[in-house]
This record gives C-alpha cells, sequence and structure tokens, in this order.
C-alpha cells in the first residue's frame, strides 16, 4: 500500500498500523467509508484492546521536557551562551 502522507509523518502510519491502534488511510477522502467498514467489525474491538493496553506516558512527560527547556533556556541567557536548549532534547 502506498501512503500519501508529509513524509514526517511516514513513521506515525506505519507505527498505526504495525500496533493495530488505528486505520491507516490513502487520503482524506477515504475517511468516511475507512471508518464505515471498520467501526463495527471485529478490527474496531481489536483497536480498542490494543489502545488499552498501550501505556502513554506522553501526557506526563510533556511537563517535565518544557520544565527543562525553560530552565536551560534561562541558564543560557544567563550564561551569554546562544545555544539552544532543544538540542538537549534531542
Amino acid at each position: 500500500m502506498q501512503l500519501l502522507e508529509l513524509p514526517q509523518e511516514r513513521y506515525n502510519a506505519e507505527w498505526v498500523a504495525e500496533k493495530r491502534v488505528g486505520i491507516v488511510l490513502r487520503n482524506f477522502r477515504e475517511v468516511v467509508s475507512g471508518v464505515a467498514a471498520h467501526a463495527r467489525s471485529s478490527y474496531a474491538r481489536g483497536i480498542r484492546k490494543n489502545v488499552g493496553a498501550l501505556e502513554n506516558r506522553a501526557i506526563f512527560e510533556i511537563p517535565e521536557i518544557l520544565e527543562k527547556l525553560l530552565r536551560e533556556s534561562a541558564d543560557a541567557k544567563a550564561s551569554g551562551s546562544r545555544g539552544t536548549a532543544l538540542q538537549s532534547v534531542r
């Protein structure tokens, strides 16, 4: 299946398909038929089960990441450094 997405989104589509936590469609025109085809199927039950099994901690990690970025940015400003705090997250 050829996916027509933005290059930076390719991994997301692959992850969704691999983990079976949603449906991946070729384009937006397929949304209505794609959702309708899967909504009442056993695939939808599997999606709910798979999503429920995920331990998604991202929502809890975001404040820590933002706090670290702000602290490093303030430290860089105080020391006169021109580096970016974003480098430490990568």
